[in-house]
């Protein structure tokens, strides 16, 4: 019986508490989560609204994503100081928008030199930004973030 009690103690993971690594692997799936249901968002709103120019789509994406930009920057900004980022961060507005300009600007281009060879250049480019966002995202996600500066 004690030889049993001992190997239970030695065990990693027995009666421990989680290894701290476990929040930041939580917050990187959520993160992925985010980016993965943003990017089929943005996706189904570009093939949605098929068949209408190029920059119809580029103006109306560019629309969602500064509203919903500055949407989530309104609400990180009204989170109680008792409740801080758990690492410190918070993702930079400027940067952001650049980021989604960048989006929104190579999907304006994409899809403007797809329509003169292939008839579903729409549907290319809504399923280009789907998996750019959910792939591409995540990984650039550390570059968006800047300290949080609860006092502001």
């Amino acid at each position: 019986m004690r030889v049993r009690s001992v190997v239970q103690r030695t065990r990693p993971g027995v009666g421990d508490e989680p290894a701290p690594s476990t929040g930041k692997a939580m917050t990187q799936r959520r993160v992925q989560a985010g980016y993965l249901f943003f990017g089929l968002a943005i996706g189904g709103l570009w093939i949605a609204h098929r068949g209408e120019p190029a920059w119809v789509h580029a103006a109306r994406t560019l629309a969602v994503l500064l509203v919903v930009s500055l949407t989530l920057q309104v609400l990180h900004r009204r989170r109680p100081r008792s409740r801080p980022s758990s690492d410190g961060t918070r993702i930079s507005l400027v940067r952001l928008i650049a980021a989604k300009l960048l989006v929104v600007a190579i999907a304006l281009v994409v899809d403007w030199v797809l329509q003169r060879w292939i008839p579903n250049a729409d549907l290319i480019v809504a399923i280009g930004l789907a998996v750019g966002i959910a792939a591409v995202g995540p990984k650039v996600h550390r570059y968006l973030l800047v300290p949080d500066n609860p006092g502001r």
